[in-house]
C-alpha cells in the first residue's frame, strides 16, 4: 500500500485554477510533497486546502462543513488543536456526526433486514 492525500478545491476560484493551471500544479505538487496540510494560493487567494499525506493504513475521517474541513482523528495535533480552539464547533460537529451515523446505522439495519426475504 501506498500514501494518500486528501484534496478539497474551493469551487469560488475554478477560473482562476484554469487561467492559471501550470502555477496551481506546481503548488499542487510542492504542497503534496511537502507532506503537510496546507492551503493552495493563486494571486492571493486559498484555491485548495491540501491535507496531509498519509499512510494508507492511516484511517481519518474528514469532516465537510461551511467553507471548511477539519480532520477527524483522535491521534492527530490538528484535531487536538482544533477542538482546543473552538471547543463549541468542535462539539457541534460531533453530534452532528452521532446523528448522520445513527442514521447511517438505521439504514444499513432496513438494508440488512430487505436481504433477509
Amino acid at each position: 500500500m501506498g500514501f494518500l492525500t486528501t484534496l478539497t478545491i474551493y469551487n469560488d476560484g475554478l477560473d482562476d485554477i484554469l487561467e492559471h493551471s501550470e502555477e496551481f500544479m506546481e503548488k499542487l505538487h510542492a504542497a503534496i510533497a511537502n507532506g503537510k496540510t496546507n492551503t493552495v494560493y493563486i494571486g492571493g487567494m486559498g484555491h485548495m486546502k491540501v491535507q496531509k499525506t498519509r499512510h494508507a493504513d492511516d484511517q481519518t475521517i474528514y469532516f465537510h462543513g461551511g467553507n471548511a474541513l477539519t480532520e477527524i482523528n483522535p491521534y492527530s495535533d490538528s484535531t487536538l488543536q482544533f477542538m482546543e480552539a473552538n471547543p463549541e464547533a468542535y462539539s457541534a460537529m460531533l453530534r452532528f456526526m452521532r446523528k448522520r451515523l445513527d442514521y447511517l446505522d438505521h439504514q444499513f439495519e432496513v438494508y440488512q433486514e430487505s436481504k433477509k426475504e
